[in-house]
């Protein structure tokens, strides 16, 4: 897989992935063009000139935020999502962030097992953060120190 910064021609990828990918964050057209150019740092995993999957964090001083990571539902269990957590995860240490937070669809438990399975733990619970279904989100938080390194030794790479 190789990835890459998120490109404008990405978009309509990234809007067909996530109609398909119902237990990830819904964003609209409109929230998705928003994407780019912006200060979220974004990434698209690509696959024989495909992209299979996406990740968009936002930084701020030392902590950030993943906002959203779906693959295309084939495409799944194949190591595209966490090749794509871990580049955006170095990413970040390289910017200095120290604490990274997402939120979770509290029935996503294989979400939940994924991001435990990475290092993260439980912070919290927010009631009603998610819209189309309505449901409370779980918190997870991970700390990542300058150095973590990528799966793919560098920026992007084809494997």
């Amino acid at each position: 897989m190789l990835i890459r910064p998120l490109a404008r021609l990405d978009l309509p990828a990234i809007e067909a992935i996530l109609k398909q990918s119902r237990e990830a964050a819904q964003w609209s057209p409109t929230t998705c063009e928003e994407l780019w150019p912006n200060d979220q740092l974004a990434w698209v995993g690509e696959v024989h000139d495909s992209v299979v999957g996406f990740v968009v964090a936002r930084a701020v001083s030392e902590e950030a935020e993943i906002l959203n990571l779906a693959v295309d539902p084939p495409k799944r269990r194949r190591g595209y999502a966490q090749t794509l957590l871990h580049h955006a995860l170095a990413a970040l240490a390289h910017l200095g962030v120290q604490n990274v937070f997402l939120e979770v669809r509290e029935s996503n438990l294989s979400a939940i097992a994924f991001y435990h399975s990475l290092g993260f733990r439980n912070s919290g619970r927010r009631t009603g953060y998610y819209r189309y279904p309505d449901e409370a989100a779980v918190r997870l938080w991970k700390k990542i120190m300058r150095g973590t390194k990528s799966l793919l030794d560098g920026a992007t790479r084809e494997s």
